[in-house]
Protein backbone atom coordinates (compact mmCIF):
# COMPACT_ATOMS: atom_id res chain seq x y z
CA UNK A 1 0.00 0.00 0.00
CA UNK A 2 2.79 2.62 1.13
CA UNK A 3 4.46 2.01 -2.71
CA UNK A 4 1.16 1.85 -4.06
CA UNK A 5 0.76 5.22 -2.72
CA UNK A 6 3.95 6.57 -3.53
CA UNK A 7 3.61 5.40 -6.97
CA UNK A 8 0.29 7.88 -7.38
CA UNK A 9 1.99 10.51 -5.45
CA UNK A 10 5.07 10.55 -8.37
CA UNK A 11 2.16 10.44 -10.89
CA UNK A 12 0.13 13.20 -9.71
CA UNK A 13 3.53 15.31 -9.67
CA UNK A 14 4.36 14.63 -12.60
CA UNK A 15 1.23 15.22 -14.54
CA UNK A 16 1.14 18.62 -12.20
CA UNK A 17 4.42 19.70 -14.08
CA UNK A 18 3.58 18.47 -17.11
CA UNK A 19 0.48 20.79 -17.16
CA UNK A 20 2.35 23.56 -15.40
CA UNK A 21 5.45 23.54 -18.52
CA UNK A 22 2.65 23.36 -21.55
CA UNK A 23 0.62 26.40 -20.36
CA UNK A 24 3.55 28.62 -19.19
CA UNK A 25 4.56 31.28 -21.79
CA UNK A 26 7.52 30.93 -23.20
CA UNK A 27 9.97 34.03 -22.39
CA UNK A 28 12.93 35.54 -24.39
CA UNK A 29 15.86 35.58 -22.08
CA UNK A 30 16.42 38.96 -23.72
CA UNK A 31 13.28 40.33 -22.22
CA UNK A 32 12.42 42.21 -18.69
CA UNK A 33 13.92 44.59 -17.14
CA UNK A 34 16.85 44.76 -18.48
CA UNK A 35 16.22 45.33 -22.66
CA UNK A 36 20.13 44.16 -23.57
CA UNK A 37 21.21 45.04 -26.91
CA UNK A 38 24.93 45.73 -27.01
CA UNK A 39 27.85 44.97 -25.24
CA UNK A 40 30.32 47.89 -25.33
CA UNK A 41 33.09 46.36 -22.33
CA UNK A 42 33.65 43.42 -20.62
CA UNK A 43 31.18 40.33 -19.91
CA UNK A 44 27.73 40.25 -20.50
CA UNK A 45 26.18 41.87 -17.02
CA UNK A 46 23.83 39.46 -15.46
CA UNK A 47 22.98 41.10 -12.09
CA UNK A 48 20.14 43.58 -10.99
CA UNK A 49 20.88 47.42 -11.32
CA UNK A 50 20.50 49.63 -8.02
CA UNK A 51 19.81 53.12 -7.29
CA UNK A 52 22.71 55.57 -7.55
CA UNK A 53 21.85 56.85 -4.06
CA UNK A 54 22.17 53.41 -2.49
CA UNK A 55 25.80 52.74 -3.45
CA UNK A 56 28.51 53.52 -0.95
CA UNK A 57 32.04 52.38 0.06
CA UNK A 58 30.33 49.53 1.86
CA UNK A 59 28.82 48.56 -1.57
CA UNK A 60 31.65 46.58 -3.14
CA UNK A 61 30.84 45.79 -6.72
CA UNK A 62 27.42 47.18 -8.30
CA UNK A 63 25.36 47.22 -10.91
CA UNK A 64 23.93 50.46 -11.70
CA UNK A 65 21.40 51.83 -15.17
CA UNK A 66 21.38 55.22 -16.23
CA UNK A 67 22.34 58.36 -18.63
CA UNK A 68 25.57 59.42 -19.93
CA UNK A 69 26.10 62.97 -19.29
CA UNK A 70 29.92 64.05 -19.45
CA UNK A 71 32.34 62.54 -21.51
CA UNK A 72 36.19 62.60 -21.16
CA UNK A 73 39.49 60.98 -21.56
CA UNK A 74 43.19 61.72 -21.16
CA UNK A 75 46.20 59.95 -22.69
CA UNK A 76 48.63 58.65 -19.70
CA UNK A 77 51.65 57.00 -19.75
CA UNK A 78 52.46 53.49 -20.82
CA UNK A 79 50.34 54.30 -24.35
CA UNK A 80 47.38 53.98 -22.22
CA UNK A 81 44.29 55.70 -22.20
CA UNK A 82 42.16 57.14 -19.12
CA UNK A 83 38.03 57.01 -19.73
CA UNK A 84 35.50 59.19 -17.95
CA UNK A 85 32.37 59.58 -17.83
CA UNK A 86 29.64 60.39 -15.66
CA UNK A 87 26.00 58.42 -15.53
CA UNK A 88 23.08 59.20 -13.72
CA UNK A 89 19.94 57.54 -13.24
CA UNK A 90 17.83 60.56 -11.74
CA UNK A 91 17.97 59.43 -8.17
CA UNK A 92 22.37 60.60 -8.31
CA UNK A 93 24.90 60.76 -10.50
CA UNK A 94 28.12 59.03 -10.11
CA UNK A 95 31.76 59.43 -12.16
CA UNK A 96 32.67 56.27 -13.73
CA UNK A 97 36.72 55.18 -14.71
CA UNK A 98 38.30 52.94 -16.87
CA UNK A 99 41.96 52.42 -17.73
CA UNK A 100 42.68 50.61 -20.98
CA UNK A 101 45.16 50.95 -23.54
CA UNK A 102 45.16 53.29 -26.20
CA UNK A 103 43.32 51.06 -28.75
CA UNK A 104 40.47 50.30 -26.79
CA UNK A 105 39.89 53.34 -25.19
CA UNK A 106 39.55 54.61 -29.27
CA UNK A 107 36.87 51.57 -29.85
CA UNK A 108 34.86 52.62 -26.40
CA UNK A 109 34.64 56.22 -26.82
CA UNK A 110 33.41 56.00 -30.56
CA UNK A 111 30.39 54.06 -28.81
CA UNK A 112 29.51 56.27 -26.19
CA UNK A 113 27.94 59.48 -26.25
CA UNK A 114 26.13 61.92 -24.37
CA UNK A 115 22.20 61.03 -23.27
CA UNK A 116 23.18 56.79 -23.98
CA UNK A 117 21.70 54.76 -21.76
CA UNK A 118 23.56 52.11 -20.11
CA UNK A 119 23.80 49.46 -18.00
CA UNK A 120 27.22 49.48 -16.01
CA UNK A 121 29.02 46.85 -13.90
CA UNK A 122 32.03 47.77 -11.77
CA UNK A 123 33.86 48.09 -8.05
CA UNK A 124 32.53 51.43 -5.89
CA UNK A 125 35.88 53.03 -4.37
CA UNK A 126 37.29 56.23 -3.13
CA UNK A 127 39.49 58.16 -6.10
CA UNK A 128 42.13 60.01 -4.31
CA UNK A 129 42.51 62.19 -7.33
CA UNK A 130 38.82 62.90 -7.45
CA UNK A 131 38.20 63.22 -3.98
CA UNK A 132 34.95 61.08 -4.35
CA UNK A 133 33.71 57.93 -4.78
CA UNK A 134 33.88 56.46 -8.26
CA UNK A 135 32.72 53.47 -9.85
CA UNK A 136 35.64 51.18 -11.40
CA UNK A 137 34.09 49.90 -14.87
CA UNK A 138 34.39 46.07 -15.66
CA UNK A 139 31.33 46.18 -18.16
CA UNK A 140 28.89 47.95 -20.19
CA UNK A 141 26.10 47.57 -21.82
CA UNK A 142 23.77 49.79 -24.57
CA UNK A 143 20.27 49.44 -23.03
CA UNK A 144 17.11 50.62 -24.33
CA UNK A 145 15.93 53.75 -22.41
CA UNK A 146 12.87 53.31 -20.82
CA UNK A 147 11.03 56.79 -21.24
CA UNK A 148 8.02 57.17 -18.78
CA UNK A 149 4.53 58.19 -20.31
CA UNK A 150 1.89 59.81 -19.35
CA UNK A 151 -0.97 57.72 -19.51
CA UNK A 152 -3.91 59.59 -18.30
CA UNK A 153 -7.11 59.94 -20.02
CA UNK A 154 -7.20 63.96 -19.55
CA UNK A 155 -3.94 64.98 -19.90
CA UNK A 156 -2.43 68.03 -17.61
CA UNK A 157 -1.16 71.55 -19.04
CA UNK A 158 2.13 72.31 -16.97
CA UNK A 159 2.05 75.62 -15.53
CA UNK A 160 4.82 75.72 -14.24
CA UNK A 161 7.96 74.78 -15.51
CA UNK A 162 11.61 76.23 -16.26
CA UNK A 163 13.87 75.70 -18.84
CA UNK A 164 17.68 76.13 -18.92
CA UNK A 165 17.20 79.94 -19.76
CA UNK A 166 15.95 80.69 -16.35
CA UNK A 167 18.08 82.05 -14.10
CA UNK A 168 19.78 79.10 -11.69
CA UNK A 169 16.07 76.67 -11.90
CA UNK A 170 16.25 74.85 -14.65
CA UNK A 171 18.95 72.07 -16.88
CA UNK A 172 16.31 71.11 -19.55
CA UNK A 173 16.42 72.98 -23.02
CA UNK A 174 12.97 74.23 -24.49
CA UNK A 175 13.32 71.89 -27.07
CA UNK A 176 13.53 68.18 -25.25
CA UNK A 177 10.82 69.89 -22.76
CA UNK A 178 8.52 70.21 -25.94
CA UNK A 179 9.22 67.02 -27.38
CA UNK A 180 8.38 65.35 -23.95
CA UNK A 181 4.60 67.35 -23.80
CA UNK A 182 4.25 66.14 -27.46
CA UNK A 183 5.17 62.47 -26.85
CA UNK A 184 2.95 62.32 -23.27
CA UNK A 185 -0.10 63.88 -25.90
CA UNK A 186 0.23 67.34 -23.46
CA UNK A 187 -1.19 70.44 -26.07
CA UNK A 188 0.59 73.18 -24.27
CA UNK A 189 3.06 74.34 -21.71
CA UNK A 190 3.53 77.61 -19.61
CA UNK A 191 7.29 78.56 -19.26
CA UNK A 192 8.05 80.02 -16.24
CA UNK A 193 11.77 81.45 -16.44
CA UNK A 194 13.13 83.69 -14.19
CA UNK A 195 15.55 86.63 -15.39
CA UNK A 196 14.70 86.52 -18.95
Amino acid sequence: EKVDFLEDQNLEERTISKDVLKNTKKTSRNKGTQARTDLLYGKRIKGSPIKINEVNLQTGSAVIRGKIFQIESRSIRGNRSLILFFISDGTESIQVKLFVSKEEGLKLLSQLQEDMSLLIEGDIVYDNFSKSQVMMLKSAMAVKEEIRMDKAKNKRVELHLHTQMSSMDGVASLKKLAERAHQWGHKALAITDHGV
